[in-house]
């Protein structure tokens, strides 16, 4: 489960050093081998979210900016490697446009977690006559289509799936719980 072969090669490297007896030394030197990868995989993680993080902030303002579009959609990263919040986002149909669509500044802004790399695009073929609505309903009527533990990844955890079921919170106020507000959720029209 770990995350970069480089990191994966180091801890078993350090493994196999303890198990040979080699000593101390060999050890110490293969488990700071170890410890400098898992740095290096946190640093990338930090950099490739605040990379992307820059991207769509400027990709929001440009996208608020055009009178001319209305609705966007919420898409995932061809690369997306597990269920969770992004594939919500995704799947919902919040508003009754459509699975992940969105009007602009209510659109959910990327990235919603580390290495997220999902984006939002102009949704253009939709009729500006449109009137949405947001459907306070169709969060619960997602998260109880969804599997048990599927629900849970998309949520965190198993209590807090069911507070979001029970209508005590929805998925946004249960992420933002306790987190920096650098790092709470935003809306592209937040800025």
């Amino acid at each position: 489960k770990l995350k970069t072969p480089a990191l994966r090669a180091a801890y078993l490297q350090a493994i196999a050093e303890h198990e040979k007896g080699k000593g101390m030394e060999a050890l110490q030197r293969v488990l700071q081998t170890a410890f400098y990868e898992r740095n290096r995989y946190y640093a990338n993680r930090i950099a490739r979210t605040e990379l992307h993080r820059a991207y769509t902030d400027r990709q929001s303002r440009e996208l608020m900016s055009q009178e001319r579009i209305e609705y966007v959609q919420f898409r995932m990263s061809s690369k997306h490697p597990k269920l969770d919040v992004c594939d919500y986002y995704a799947r919902v149909n919040l508003y009754g446009l459509g699975p992940g669509v969105y009007p602009k500044a209510d659109a959910p802004k990327p990235p919603l977690h580390p290495m997220c790399l999902c984006t939002v695009t102009p949704k253009v073929d939709l009729s500006p006559k449109l009137k949405p609505r947001f459907n306070p309903d169709a969060e619960r009527v997602f998260m109880a289509s969804l599997p048990l533990d599927k629900a849970r990844q998309v949520a965190g955890s198993i209590d807090k799936r069911d507070r979001i079921l029970a209508g005590d919170a929805t998925l946004e106020e249960v992420y933002n719980e306790g987190k920096d507000p650098l790092y709470q959720w935003k809306r592209l029209g937040d800025d």
